[in-house]
């Protein structure tokens, strides 16, 4: 199966869809190894008692789920026929493999893949979680190619919804393709397509082959998801950093704090502090000293609310959505037994804050 290059902006659209990261910069450095779980402010923590039970997905979807799903559990790196009915029993969900296309799920990556010698294609990116909102924020952003510098590639008309469903059209020189999502209750589904002649009407018919197959259930508990999930609560994962540097009569340093407490009722408290300092200093010829400064900065931030565990294909994630509504995620890793945070190595001792 080859694709034109126009699908590798689904790349591009998958980072989004992951939503790493979060809303406070970084100084990056190396980690102390500090396993504190301290308060970075004697405010936090409080507050929480009365939020209702948040839950991600569309609750108010109108796609039935059923008792159970059938199909093959796909396999990364296996080839799978037309007319085949596979599942993903993590997201709840199972399709149908068109008629004339074979089917995959490459190594590490966040999609299935789909396609044939006709010019049809498509990739297939399953999110437990997502609501309404993120997916139009999805929608709404130009697609870009890795590595594609300056604004992407422009969408073509407006985003059209029908039901549960929802997609765009994007164009440029090189033809038209369709991003459409499938709201489920527990999980999403983006779909990014495109069909002979690349048109968008061509590539919206070879997404809807596969969406009209789509079942959906209740996401299972497997032990990858248990891990987090179960293994989080009650916890408070720390993340320390802490980095020097001098020189030429100027010393600099930087520290960062972050501390996210998961409480065993699904509620949480945030903590985030940064210091930064330095200082510069001179001498004439004769070794006196004629000037010194310094310099010192501290960014805080404090949230609370409620916290869940979702999935792509490879990835967990760790959700916050805050008394606001806003939402925050972060990358969850095991990597031997050690708990990375995007990237970040993190202790994980009991909460003082939320058990």
């Amino acid at each position: 199966m080859r694709a034109n290059n126009w699908l590798v902006a689904a790349l591009a659209v998958g980072v989004l869809l992951c939503g790493c990261g979060s809303d406070e910069s970084s100084s990056g450095g190396s980690s102390s190894g500090d396993s504190s779980c301290g308060s970075p402010s004697a405010s936090g923590g409080k507050g929480t008692e009365n939020l209702s039970t948040q839950q991600g997905g569309n609750p108010d979807s109108g796609i039935k789920m059923t008792e159970s799903i059938e199909g093959t559990e796909v396999v990364a790196g296996k080839r799978y026929e037309g007319g085949e009915r596979l599942k993903i029993s993590l997201m709840g969900l199972s399709f149908k493999v068109p008629q004339g296309s074979a089917a995959g799920w490459p190594e590490r990556s966040i999609w299935i893949e789909m396609g044939n010698q006709e010019g049809e294609f498509a990739m297939m990116i399953p999110h437990t979680g997502m609501t309404r909102a993120q997916g139009r924020e999805v929608l709404e952003a130009p697609l870009k190619l890795p590595g594609q510098q300056g604004e992407g590639i422009p969408p073509q008309g407006a985003i059209k919804e029908e039901g549960d469903n929802m997609w765009r059209a994007y164009a440029n020189d090189g033809g038209a393709m369709v991003t459409m999502l499938v709201l489920g209750k527990r999980c999403t589904v983006m779909l990014v397509g495109q069909g002979p002649g690349y048109t968008a009407e061509s590539a919206l018919t070879y997404i809807k082959k596969v969406t009209d197959s789509f079942q959906f259930a209740e996401p299972k508990v497997t032990e990858r998801g248990s891990r987090w999930t179960g293994g989080l609560k009650g916890k408070c994962l720390h993340v320390y950093k802490y980095r020097s540097s001098s020189g030429g009569g100027s010393s600099m340093s930087w520290e960062t704090d972050i501390q996210w407490h998961l409480g065993s009722d699904g509620t949480y408290y945030y903590a985030y502090k940064y210091t930064g300092s330095g200082s510069v200093s001179g001498s004439n010829q004769y070794g006196d000293e004629t000037y010194r400064g310094g310099t010192a900065s501290d960014n805080n931030n404090e949230h609370e609310g409620r916290w869940r565990i979702e999935h792509t294909l490879i990835t967990d994630l760790l959700v916050l959505t805050d008394t606001k509504g806003k939402t925050r995620t972060w990358v969850l890793q095991d990597r031997g037994g050690k708990v990375y945070v995007d990237d970040d190595e993190a202790s994980v001792s009991a909460s003082n804050r939320k058990p």
